[in-house]
């Protein structure tokens, strides 16, 4: 007995886009298009409409929801559909934001149609599907923000002193007077600061602070 086809809904806001996945993927047995949305308020009522096993969602739908929001409430609504992001960007804050709301995979949409297919069978089941450009930025995004981390906290005692004050937004000469410092010497310290923290001005260095605990 052939296997029940898996029951899709189409998201996209390009007309051509739209019309070449349901082509694609209608045209093949292991699939059935059963609805199509073109605004992220259209797809979260066809989702909820139709109960689909999965959902190929575009994540840039203006004007309205984007496609991010709207596979967040139909994930709060219907949990087990599997929802696949398509997107041309794979910027790693949009992956993670994407992939908080709910969604089971993402792929760039200049992908080839045999993984657009594995992907599509992998979140029906349940399963993660994610292209080789997200991982390489979300592993790069991490490393990045590791060594970021590595560093913070890691400020000598002048340091600490130097940031309190400039979080009170006090001047290099004010912090060079009451430390007994030279100038220079405060703003030689400051660069270093905001080096080893990737922080830039005085509202910044307070929030550091404060998040912290530190006495100001």
């Amino acid at each position: 007995m052939q296997p029940k086809p898996i029951r899709l809904v189409l998201v996209d806001d390009q007309g051509i886009i739209l019309e070449g996945l349901t082509a694609l993927l209608d045209g093949d047995p292991a699939f059935e298009v059963v609805g199509t949305a073109n605004s992220g308020e259209q797809a979260v009522k066809v989702v909820l409409r139709t109960g689909p096993d999965a959902v190929v969602m575009d994540i840039s739908m203006p004007p309205g929801i984007n496609g991010i929001e709207a596979t967040r409430e139909i994930k709060k609504r219907m949990p087990e559909v599997g929802i696949l992001m398509l997107s041309m960007f794979h910027k790693a804050d949009l992956i993670d934001e994407a992939l908080a709301a709910g969604a089971s995979g993402y792929l760039l949409k200049n992908t080839s149609r045999k993984q657009l297919k594995e992907a599509l069978v992998a979140v029906a089941a349940g399963e993660r599907f994610m292209a080789r450009e997200a991982l390489d930025d979300l592993k790069s995004a991490k490393a990045q923000n590791g060594e970021r981390a590595s560093t913070n906290g890691h400020l000598t005692k002048r340091e600490r002193e130097i940031l309190r004050l400039a979080a009170l937004q006090r001047t290099n000469n004010e912090i060079a007077e009451e430390l007994g410092l030279s100038v220079l010497t405060v703003e030689t310290h400051r660069k270093n600061i905001h080096q080893k923290l990737g922080i830039h001005g005085s509202a910044g260095l307070l929030k550091y602070a404060t998040d912290r605990g530190w006495h100001l």
